[in-house]
């Protein structure tokens, strides 16, 4: 379906409803990636801490119950203080493991930073995959049959070209 006749005129058709479900599909999954890329919670410090093997003890030093059930917590480096916020279910005082790179312990998670790192992966994948599949069913329905069902057709390859038209 690259040829199109409208108004006596020939288009080329660049973007057919499967290309555009593919570009769109891609493009979405350059905004998740970014999307998801932008804090320290990014691909590369996940998989830094999935690799990581330093563990201390955090305490719990506030709530924010308006911010997802948000906790401060503090934990003590080297004797260096550091602070972390993440969502969690603890009450003010409670302690808990923290894993924390080595190389920089202001970067740390709660839980296992693999399933974190395959969520943050998958979850993009699935939704530009979604996305792009919408797009190509939408494309699909929104084009004219005539075009569906045309077949590929070069130019000068028709009787409508007036090849075969002649008079005499």
């Amino acid at each position: 379906m690259l040829f199109a006749q409208q108004e006596g005129v020939r288009k080329i058709m660049i973007l057919t409803p499967t290309r555009k479900g593919l570009v769109v599909s891609v493009l979405a999954f350059a905004f998740y990636a970014i999307f998801f890329n932008l804090g320290q919670r990014n691909w590369i410090n996940l998989y830094r801490l999935s690799k990581s093997q330093s563990a201390t003890e955090a305490k719990v030093t506030g709530l924010h119950p308006e911010s997802h059930r948000a906790c401060d917590f503090s934990y003590v480096i080297d004797g260096r203080s550091y602070s972390h916020l993440e969502s969690c279910h603890f009450s003010v005082g409670e302690t808990t493991q923290l894993i924390y790179l080595s190389s920089d312990p202001s970067i740390a998670i709660l839980s296992g930073p693999k399933g974190e790192l395959v969520a943050s992966i998958v979850a993009p994948i699935c939704m530009s995959l979604l996305i792009g599949i919408f797009t190509t069913i939408r494309a699909w329905r929104e084009s004219p049959r005539s075009l569906q069902d045309e077949r590929l057709e070069k130019p000068g390859d028709s009787e409508r070209d007036g090849l075969f038209n002649h008079e005499e």
